[in-house]
């Protein structure tokens, strides 16, 4: 969908936010084969895409980068398929700690659509016992919150939207989604890109039919206190 006819279409963004410890790794974008992208190009599964890929621009503000089609492709009358992959690396802490009890993914519709289907799958090392939960927002001026508050405060903006978090199991055996035939091969192949074995993996799924655009929608994990030294 376009505003205007000749307007770009944000496909997707990345907020990296630095880490809480000045000194610790900074976030960075890598491929799913682990590589530094040399062109937005490279952050597509071509497999699974239209084939050509259209033209895209990239639009940076300070740490936000939004990834869009160019103002002329694709024409309004032509379907297309885009599929994406990419790392994000030293963005999330393990264990709790004195400033952070809760780690969070937030996802910013872009564009109208009829269905959004979105999957966590979190490593069997990570988060033990922690089911995911998730919270809908009006985005605030400073944009997505990145810490979660008690009481009153962290009800603020919050929108009363259904949205179950159904649990997938462990690997890839209830990953179908109705509609979308390539996409349990797809996500094996992302997985099999980027070194890691399935199994070892449990999914959280939530689906939204006609979801409101530019809503927040914000994934959390409490995290669990980091294990004693021996």
């Amino acid at each position: 969908m376009r505003s205007s006819p000749t307007a770009p279409v944000g496909i997707f963004s990345q907020r990296l936010h630095p880490p809480p410890v000045d000194s610790g790794p900074q976030p960075r974008l890598e491929t799913l084969d682990g590589e530094l992208a040399q062109d937005v190009e490279d952050f597509f599964l071509r497999e699974y895409s239209s084939d050509p890929l259209p033209d895209f621009q990239i639009f940076r503000d300070g740490n936000l980068t939004t990834i869009a089609l160019s103002e002329s492709e694709p024409s309004l009358d032509s379907p297309l398929t885009l599929t994406s992959g990419l790392l994000i690396r030293n963005v999330m802490e393990p264990y709790r700690t004195p400033q952070i009890r809760d780690e969070w993914r937030g996802y910013l519709l872009h564009s109208p659509c009829k269905t959004v289907v979105r999957d966590v799958f979190i490593h069997e090392d990570l988060y033990a016992g922690t089911v995911p939960d998730i919270t809908m927002h009006i985005p605030s001026p400073k944009g997505a919150e990145t810490v979660r508050h008690p009481g009153l405060h962290g009800r603020l903006n919050t929108l009363d939207l259904a949205t179950p978090v159904d649990n997938l199991g462990l690997g890839m055996g209830s990953v179908s989604i109705r509609g979308v035939r390539s996409y349990p091969e797809m996500v094996r192949h992302s997985f099999e890109r980027a070194g890691w074995d399935a199994t070892k993996f449990r999914g959280y799924r939530t689906r939204m039919v006609y979801p409101v655009p530019n809503i927040l929608m914000t994934w959390w994990f409490s995290l669990p206190e980091a294990p004693s030294s021996p």
